[in-house]
This record gives structure tokens, sequence and C-alpha cells, in this order.
């Protein structure tokens, strides 16, 4: 293989690897605006229903502080309450993780960036190199075509 087939096949080596990490930062990227809006509209989701819940409370409290109540009632709006902690704090633990796995993915993106920007300073290094190669295979070429120009009767001497 001649140092320009070399060159040419680490050169399409390179457009690959770079368009592979491309397409796994989009990935990414996609990856995390999804979780963004599945955070932000399951956010949204609680926000109204804790509203809703805080004004059904407020009618509950009304409703018993004009009425006599009896012990059922009074269990029954322990127990709504009990159900509004138990989803408050599901919803937190959701939040939570999701929150987590959002940092993780953030810190994965990072990470991928990073290595992309690794993987490009190599094979800029590598294209110089095998640029300086080039030049020399060129140059040693010429060389050898000058030499054999002089071997050659009738070719011109040099020196």
């Amino acid at each position: 293989m001649t140092a320009a087939e070399r060159l040419q096949a680490l050169l399409r080596l390179r457009e690959l690897r770079e368009r592979k990490a491309r397409l796994a930062l989009a990935h990414r990227v996609r990856s995390r605006d999804e979780l963004e809006k599945r955070l932000d509209a399951l956010t949204q989701a609680h926000r109204r229903h804790s509203e809703d819940l805080a004004h059904r409370d407020a009618r509950n409290g009304a409703a018993l502080v004009g009425e006599i109540v009896d012990h059922w009632q009074v269990q029954h709006y322990q127990g709504q309450a009990s159900e509004h902690v138990r989803l408050d704090e599901q919803f937190t633990r959701r939040l939570q993780a999701l929150a987590k796995e959002r940092a993780q993915m953030l810190a994965h993106e990072e990470t991928l960036r990073q290595q992309r920007h690794q993987h490009q300073a190599q094979c800029e290094a590598m294209a110089q190199l095998l640029g300086r190669e080039l030049r020399q295979a060129r140059l040693c070429a010429q060389y050898h075509a000058e030499c054999e120009t002089e071997d050659r009767p009738g070719g011109s001497h040099h020196g």
C-alpha cells in the first residue's frame, strides 16, 4: 500500500470516526431533551395536581367548619390527606430519579464531548504525520526520478 493510499484510508477512517462521534452526541442530546420534556411535563402535572388538591382541601375545610362532622367524615378526610401525602412522596421520588438520570446523561454527554475532542486532536496529529510522510515520499520519488534521468544516456549530469 502506498503512502497516498494509507493517507486516504486513514482520512476515511477519521471521517467515519468523527461521524460516529457526532451521531452518538446527537443521540445523547435528543435523549437529554426528551428527558427534560418529561421532567417539565411531570412538574407541570404535579403543580396542577397540587393546586387542585389545595382547592379541594380548602373546600373540604370550609365544609367541615360549616357542618357538624361525624366520625366517618373525619376518617374519610384523613384517608384523602394520607393519599395526598403518599402521592406527593411518590412524585418526589420520581422527580429525584429523573434528576439523577438527567445528571448521568449530562455527565455521559460531557465524557463523549471530551472523547471527541481527544479523537480530533489525535486525528489531526495523525494527518500531520501522514502529510509529512507523503511529502517525504514525494521528495524521495522526485529524487529517484532525477537519479534515473541522470543515469540514462544523454541525461544531464549534475555535480
